[in-house]
């Protein structure tokens, strides 16, 4: 099991009434030797799922979601992409393939980077660094993909990581909002002074975290972004500041409280993830999260999400209609984040 565990919370995941839970439990965990997690059986029925089929039929010409408003939180095509790569869909699926391929048309600038809907388009790193983690999660590979992963490193700040805004003052944030008029962001990227945005550097570091090429360079580029968040213990118990991703000041009261993040979003899981990635998960600026998170076990093992902001998984329709359990999934990527770390094993698999 695993000595930070309270009780191992796994059966509670393969007994969910949710084929999408047990399909993911028993993939990413590895555990096709514990009765009723084969993934041949489970494949079928997680992709003949409510949730699935439901998110499946808002398509369009071969587009998921809203591809009028691809950028729509909830309802957009790049809300409709991640939610489906989080419940499992892979490029296998036609429609996963085709709107991965409309993505990377639509969005994907010549530089690499990936921009918002604005006019002029301009280099995002939060949404680049977003959509180019679901797109490997989906299994994407290619040129686009190696051209968005250059652009991250070539953008990484003297602090370990990225700024995201498209804008850099409240009257450009005004004209964004109102007239998708893009704004100034390179004044501040080139500014050292100006702190880097955890939304950004999370997004940008997991996009390194699931890249399939592993070299020197992206070895020493997602141990900087790790240390970016050591330095600031994770973000543990902090509220958001604001000061570098302001259109999102307000969002987060408290890193530590726990969701499921999807498009900009941050808590301390996300950045345990990003340090053991990159083999720091031992080093002293990320005990005070890893402790944060042991510690709101239940008496199950499991971890219920605190956080239900804006860009986070449960305020989803899918959840609210169909009744998955924030609180499995929660746990689920616990599970997965002390796997990664070695620090757990099923009894069974030993």
């Amino acid at each position: 099991m695993s000595k930070y565990l309270k009780r191992d919370p796994l059966p509670l995941l393969l007994q969910s009434p949710s084929p999408l839970l047990r399909f993911r439990a028993s993939r990413d965990l590895a555990l096709c030797d514990i009765p009723g997690s084969e993934n041949s059986s489970a494949s079928s029925e997680h992709v003949e799922s409510l949730p699935v089929r439901y998110m499946l039929s808002a398509s369009k010409n071969g587009i998921l979601g809203d591809s009028s408003h691809p950028d729509i939180y909830y309802r957009g095509t790049l809300w409709n992409f991640a939610v489906c790569v989080i419940f499992g869909l892979t490029m296998a699926h036609p429609l996963i393939d085709s709107t991965a391929q409309y993505i990377i048309s639509r969005k994907q600038m010549d530089c690499g980077a990936f921009t918002p809907d604005c006019s002029p388009p301009i280099p995002d790193a939060c949404m680049t660094g977003n959509m180019l983690h679901y797109l490997l999660i989906a299994g994407v590979k290619g040129p686009e993909i190696e051209r968005g992963i250059s652009w991250i490193l070539d953008h990484q700040r003297p602090d370990g990581g990225w700024i995201s805004t498209p804008v850099s003052s409240y009257w450009q944030l005004t004209r964004f909002l109102l007239w998708k008029k893009s704004g100034t962001i390179a004044v501040n990227e080139r500014n050292d002074s100006t702190a880097s945005c955890v939304y950004a550097t999370a997004a940008c570091a997991s996009a390194m975290a699931s890249f399939y090429m592993k070299d020197s360079r992206i070895t020493e580029s997602l141990s900087r972004a790790a240390d970016f968040f050591l330095s600031h213990n994770l973000f543990c118990g902090q509220p958001d500041s604001g000061s570098a991703a302001f259109p999102r000041s307000g969002r987060n009261k408290n890193f530590s409280l726990i969701g499921f993040p999807v498009f900009c979003q941050y808590d301390i899981i996300t950045g345990l993830e990003i340090v053991t990635a990159a083999e720091k998960l031992h080093e002293p600026g990320a005990g005070e999260a890893f402790n944060s998170l042991v510690q709101q076990q239940t008496d199950f093992g499991t971890i219920q999400p605190h956080n239900y902001g804006t860009g986070m998984l449960f305020q989803d329709r899918c959840f609210r209609k169909f009744r998955e359990d924030p609180e499995l999934w929660t746990t689920l990527r616990f599970l997965i984040l002390l796997k990664n770390a070695n620090h757990y094993t099923h009894e069974r698999n030993r």
